[in-house]
């Protein structure tokens, strides 16, 4: 026979084998964790479920198994993303038509930079032009790692296969010039 006590948080009866004395298991009502005793403390008048022993790192707090963090800072990211995206070409579009005019081709826009470069030109919007790309990158990458964290889990996959959706678009829709 194992060790039977009573869960302090819900006050429910919990028999555990005599191998995970001294150890956290998770109340089988509740589901909170719990450290059973060494000796039983609760005799009991008919049959208590058992609890199972909580693996590895999360056993500290229950509450760590109920959300996927990847998954929702994925999503976090994203948003920051689009606010800096949003944000950034705010600030950048009126240098930029100030610089090139209303709609420059291609070719305009690349000559006009190469003789910016020829001449040591370093406009300041030049440079957060390049600033505004590197974050928009780490961004995504960041939300991207998250993300596939995320999925790695097996609570709330869900919510990461929503992140990866949203960074694919965002990839989509950058890719096609939508923003």
């Amino acid at each position: 026979m194992g060790v039977q006590f009573l869960c302090p948080s819900c006050g429910q009866p919990i028999e555990i084998d005599s191998e995970w004395a001294n150890r956290s298991v998770a109340c089988p009502y509740c589901r909170h964790t719990v450290t059973a005793p060494s000796s039983s403390t609760y005799t009991p008048g008919e049959s208590v479920p058992t609890a199972r022993e909580v693996p590895g790192p999360e056993r500290d707090s229950a509450a760590a198994s109920s959300t996927n963090k990847p998954a929702v800072a994925a999503l976090v990211l994203s948003l920051v993303w689009l606010a800096v995206y949003v944000a950034g070409s705010a600030l950048l579009t009126p240098a930029l038509r100030e610089a090139f005019g209303e709609n420059p081709t291609r070719e305009e826009l690349s000559k006009a930079l190469e003789e910016m470069v020829d001449k040591g030109e370093f406009p300041g919007w030049l440079v957060g032009m390049f600033v505004f790309i590197v974050a928009m990158l780490s961004l995504w990458v960041a939300a991207l790692v998250c993300a596939v964290l995320g999925l790695r889990r097996r609570r709330r996959r869900g919510l990461a296969a929503v992140a990866m959706g949203v960074l694919s678009l965002l990839l989509i829709f950058e890719c096609a010039g939508a923003f």
